[in-house]
């Protein structure tokens, strides 16, 4: 499988206490394989001005601080931060996974543009395998993608099912007012 990198997507890591506790209250709540993700999502707005600047998703990784050593839990929350960076910054060539055309759900089109739904996403590990010093990218990365793609499905659900009726609604009223 191909991936080719989004340049209009930046990824920028959250800093300080506030920002990961923001995120989790926040956030909606994902859960794959021993990780949890905490995903706060972007209201759709496409006649935005900053629509075609330069998107930025925050994130972050976290885990248990009782996970010794130190060297093993740095090595985990690497993991999930390529993990998280893959999923985010590179999209898919191969378009026979692409069932029901996710790429149309993972961002709101103008133009040549498109703005990514995800505002701040906080992965946490919950599980610590067996023997973690054998642990890859490709035993994790399916994971992430697999959160990924819940969010993206519970986006198209309730986010933009209220974009749309809020565009119906203003619709409605510009003719309302322009038959007065």
């Amino acid at each position: 499988m191909q991936f080719e990198p989004r340049p209009h997507l930046r990824l920028q890591s959250l800093k300080g206490f506030e920002a990961f506790g923001t995120a989790m209250s926040k956030g909606q709540r994902f859960s794959a394989r021993g990780i949890t993700a905490f995903v706060v999502f972007r209201s759709p707005a496409p006649n935005d001005a900053e629509f075609s600047a330069p998107q930025t998703v925050f994130f972050g990784v976290t885990m248990k601080k009782r996970t010794r050593p130190a060297v093993l839990r740095n090595r985990i929350k690497r993991l999930l931060r390529e993990s998280l960076r893959l999923a985010l910054q590179q999209k898919k060539q191969d378009k026979k996974h692409d069932k029901n055309n996710l790429r149309n759900t993972t961002t709101v089109k103008n133009g040549e543009q498109s703005q990514e739904i995800f505002e701040s996403i906080v992965l946490v590990c919950n599980n610590i395998p067996e023997k973690p010093n054998l642990l890859r990218l490709e035993d994790v990365l399916p994971a992430v993608k697999n959160i990924l793609k819940r969010a993206r499905e519970y986006y198209k659900e309730h986010y933009e099912e209220q974009h749309s009726k809020q565009i119906n609604t203003n619709e409605v009223a510009s003719e309302h007012i322009s038959h007065t």
